[in-house]
């Protein structure tokens, strides 16, 4: 389960250390975290009371959570700071408080989940048995994809989504494996031999090799493609598909720059007219992309271009 004792956890790890500056950051800031433990617990006591809670299932797994770093102690991640830090005042600073007041505030909210939290907590996994569940789940929907959809097309679009890719797996236990037990044909996958890696390496190099397939067939991001044109020679070829715009003082063109499709670049100019001359105030260049990579505009060919450009 998320919540502050993952993401937390997380944190705790690459908290800088190693200067004055980041030591004191550093202690403020987890010295600042049974505060924010006591709000955590201010907030759910006042869900219970709107009837706002989380299924017993979930609760029950932060419970176990949070008793692995109040048992395994010595390995908690909320040590990181100490143990990466070689200042011995900074060390025995932040023991004390991890000692003291972190893993006070740890059992302080496992008890208040066990205790009090537990008992009142929904049975239902879904959020539709909160009170205006449905509009939560639509909410939910928007925060993460920013889109007005309703959460109920969401779930249908998921619902055909998983019969396509059933259908798929019949086809290929009929095809391949002969058989159209597909339950059946995916225990067997899971439990025989045959179809397991070998060894740790037979795992890695399976797993290197996916990874470079995926890479080759992915598009160049624009900074790596930004990054090796600096680092190489310009490409070659004449400009292409050049499009200009006049606006009168200013100018805009645009063209392909390169014959090679992968490393071709499509190129933007902006010109301003200054007195007589023409000056180039800013160029944008990015990947090309397919050789087919549309243009709007690009049907002037060059030799209709004034020379002014």
């Amino acid at each position: 389960m998320t919540g502050w004792q993952v993401s937390f956890g997380y944190l705790v790890t690459i908290q800088p250390v190693g200067t004055e500056e980041a030591r004191r950051e550093a202690l403020a800031r987890w010295s600042a975290l049974p505060k924010y433990i006591d709000n955590e617990i201010a907030n759910l006591r006042e869900g219970v009371r709107l009837k706002y809670t989380a299924p017993k299932l979930n609760v029950r797994i932060v419970i176990d959570q949070v008793n692995s770093l109040l048992t395994d102690t010595a390995d908690s991640p909320f040590l990181s700071p100490a143990d990466r830090d070689k200042d011995a005042a900074f060390d025995k600073v932040y023991r004390e408080l991890f000692q003291s007041r972190l893993l006070e505030a740890f059992m302080k909210y496992r008890d208040f989940l066990q205790n009090e939290y537990l008992p009142a907590a929904r049975q239902d996994i879904a959020i539709a048995a909160n009170p205006d569940g449905a509009a939560c789940y639509n909410a939910s929907v928007r925060a993460f994809s920013s889109l007005p959809v309703q959460a109920k097309s969401v779930h249908e679009i998921g619902m055909r989504e998983v019969e396509k890719l059933t259908d798929e797996m019949h086809v290929i236990a009929q095809q391949t494996f002969h058989t159209s037990d597909v339950p059946a044909l995916m225990q067997r996958m899971r439990s025989d031999r045959q179809f397991m890696f070998k060894n740790r390496d037979d795992l890695i190099h399976y797993s290197q090799a996916a990874l470079a397939r995926a890479k080759a067939a992915m598009p160049i991001p624009r900074a790596d493609f930004l990054a090796d044109a600096a680092r190489s020679r310009p490409a070659s070829g004449a400009a292409s598909r050049m499009a200009v715009h006049d606006l009168g003082g200013i100018a805009i063109v645009s063209f392909v720059q390169g014959d090679d499709a992968k490393r071709a670049v499509f190129i933007v100019d902006v010109w301003r007219q200054s007195g007589a001359d023409w000056k180039l105030a800013i160029r944008y260049a990015g990947p090309a992309g397919a050789p087919d990579f549309p243009i709007a505009g690009a049907g002037a060919p060059p030799s209709n271009i004034p020379k002014k450009y």
